[in-house]
């Protein structure tokens, strides 16, 4: 059986090579074979007369930079960078990307000049980490929030195909509706209890009941459920609770555009998977 590929993209930056080095000892452990990509942007070429020495150079950089990888796992590449590196991890049959923040809060600068780590995620058809944390990379523990759909069970299946030795622990999180105003329509705050337990019963059932559908992917994982809405400080907060340094979750049902928004809150590694 050929081994995963991994695929690293880097701006040469000395943050961006921090993320590589991160990721060497993280495929060797997933025993698969790590691809390093750095993109020269085409508008870039606009500017100098001598083109073919921008790829030249930049290729030389890449190869001093990362003299332990065998040459034919590094590319270097010029075009536009999310198209770029989606046509190299398809070419490559990669199964994880693996990209730096392009920093939001403007602590970290961004991975690639004119781009956005999120323009690249959402080119991808495999799922991309997005590397936040300073420390080493950790996918020994996943926290997966779910929403009990179909392609909440098939991101469950990636992520249990692509770390197979990982902990998981699912995060199923349901609201009480107009909790905050029912006190306000006369409401007993005893019939709100009551409404909230019914609804904590109904969700429990229905994340036992979605347990069950998992078959194998469901074995030794954990189920947590919230009273909660979508909200990062909670994830993150779970994350902290249970030891998690990286949240992982699909892009598809209630969670989907909430996933690029945990990005900008929170301090752990995130997976995104495009379902």
């Amino acid at each position: 059986m050929n081994s995963p590929t991994i695929l690293v993209a880097t701006d040469l930056s000395k943050h961006s090579v921090g993320i590589v080095q991160k990721a060497i000892p993280l495929a060797k452990k997933l025993d698969a074979t790590l691809h390093i990509v750095h993109i020269v942007e085409e508008k870039l070429f606009d500017f100098f007369e001598e083109k073919a020495s921008l790829l030249e150079k930049a290729s030389k950089a890449l190869e001093d930079l990362f003299p332990d990888i065998p040459k034919e796992q590094l590319h270097c590449k010029r075009g536009k960078v999310a198209a770029t590196v989606t046509a190299l991890a398809n070419e490559l049959d990669t199964k994880l990307v693996i990209l730096g923040n392009s920093g939001e809060h403007g602590g970290i600068k961004n991975l690639f000049v004119g781009s956005s780590t999120k323009a690249i995620v959402r080119s991808l058809a495999v799922p991309a980490l997005v590397v936040k944390r300073v420390g080493d990379l950790h996918v020994d523990k996943l926290l997966i929030p779910t929403d009990l759909s179909e392609a909440s069970k098939w991101h469950i299946h990636s992520m249990r195909t692509l770390f197979p030795k990982a902990k998981i622990t699912l995060l199923y999180t349901f609201t009480v509706p107009f909790s905050s105003r029912l006190s306000l329509y006369g409401i007993k705050k005893g019939d709100v209890n009551i409404l909230g337990d019914n609804l904590s019963t109904y969700a429990h059932n229905e994340a036992a009941l979605f347990m069950e559908t998992l078959g194998n992917d469901g074995k030794d994982l954990n189920m947590i459920v919230r009273e909660s809405g979508l909200d990062a400080g909670v994830f993150t907060g779970i994350a902290n609770m249970y030891g998690i340094q990286t949240i992982s979750l699909h892009t598809t049902g209630s969670i989907s555009l909430f996933a690029f928004d945990l990005l900008l809150e929170t301090d752990k590694d995130v997976i995104i998977n495009i379902v």
